[in-house]
C-alpha cells in the first residue's frame, strides 16, 4: 500500500457508456489512480455532479465542449481542478482496443508530458 494518497480522476464523456468508463478502467489499471466516470449530457447513465467534481483531483474530458461545460461548473462551484481534454471522438465501442491505446497515448502526451 502507498503512503501517499492516490490521485482521484474523473473521466467525462457524453453518455458515460463507452469512452469515459473505458478511460476510468485504463487510468486505474495502468497508473493506479482512483477513478470514476460520468457523462455531461442530460441522458448520461451517471451524470456529472458537484460531488464528483469536488472529489476529483483531475478531470479528463473526451471532447472540447465537455471541457468547456466542466470549466463552467467548476467556476460556479468556486473550485479549481486540473482539467484535461483528450480530444477523442465518439467513434468507439466500450473497451475498444484502439480506444484504450488512444487514451494512454493522449493522456501521456497531454497530462504527463511524455
Amino acid at each position: 500500500s502507498k503512503c501517499m494518497t492516490t490521485k482521484t480522476v474523473l473521466c467525462v464523456c457524453a453518455a458515460n457508456m463507452r469512452r469515459s468508463p473505458t478511460a476510468a478502467n485504463i487510468l486505474w489499471s495502468v497508473y493506479g489512480y482512483d477513478t470514476r466516470s460520468a457523462g455531461i449530457a442530460d441522458y448520461a447513465l451517471i451524470p456529472v455532479t458537484d460531488a464528483l467534481l469536488n472529489w476529483a483531483d483531475e478531470i479528463v474530458c473526451m471532447e472540447g465542449w465537455m471541457e468547456a461545460a466542466i470549466h463552467e461548473k467548476l467556476i460556479n462551484m468556486l473550485i479549481s481542478r486540473k482539467v484535461i481534454c483528450l480530444t477523442i471522438p465518439d467513434d468507439y465501442d466500450w473497451n475498444d482496443a484502439v480506444l484504450k491505446k488512444e487514451i494512454v497515448d493522449r493522456y501521456e502526451r497531454i497530462a504527463l508530458g511524455k
